[in-house]
């Protein structure tokens, strides 16, 4: 018996660890396989650069299945290859809270603001810019639908915007 056992490496040292790994697997292939084709669908049908999703078991917090699909040629896994900031997170529950509370439908159009993005003024006299990243619409309106499925920021940040702030916290 090896374990916890300290081994001489030249002038480094190795302790065997106390209990083999181990590694508990949540996945459902089929969930899996339904999320991939979902997420195929998506970038086919909406144009999209990159479709992500995580399906998790809320009461256990058990991962069921997580894929992406890219609609160019990438090498890794894009679920841990692709970091986004918390704002590009954040779009699908900014949208599902301004629809849940009747503040936008999927089909209403916006202004995409292409190709230089978009200036917020606020009252104080601080503005902001917000640009699009590479691959952005160029189309002078999409739907808010196509906004989401498209990670355009300035439609997203004109949803955001129609939703009273206490709202948005609230429901955070």
């Amino acid at each position: 018996e090896n374990r916890g056992k300290r081994h001489e490496l030249g002038d480094e040292h190795a302790v065997d660890a106390p209990e083999h790994p181990r590694v508990v697997a949540t996945l459902d292939a089929d969930l899996q396989r339904f999320l991939h084709l979902e997420l195929e669908s998506a970038v086919d049908e909406q144009a999209a650069a990159l479709a992500m999703g995580i399906v998790v078991d809320v009461e256990s917090g058990s991962v069921l299945a997580v894929d992406g699909v890219s609609a160019s040629e990438t090498s890794g896994f894009a679920p841990v290859r692709h970091v986004f900031t918390p704002g590009s997170t954040l779009k699908a529950v900014v949208m599902a809270i301004a629809h849940d509370a009747d503040y936008v439908e999927p089909q209403e159009s916006f202004a995409t603001h292409a190709p230089h993005g978009i200036v917020l003024r606020h009252e104080s006299g601080c503005s902001r810019h917000i640009r699009e990243a590479l691959g952005a619409p160029d189309e002078a309106t999409v739907t808010a639908a196509v906004g989401l499925a498209r990670s355009v920021n300035a439609v997203l940040v004109e949803i955001g915007l129609r939703v009273p702030a206490a709202m948005l916290r609230e429901r955070l």
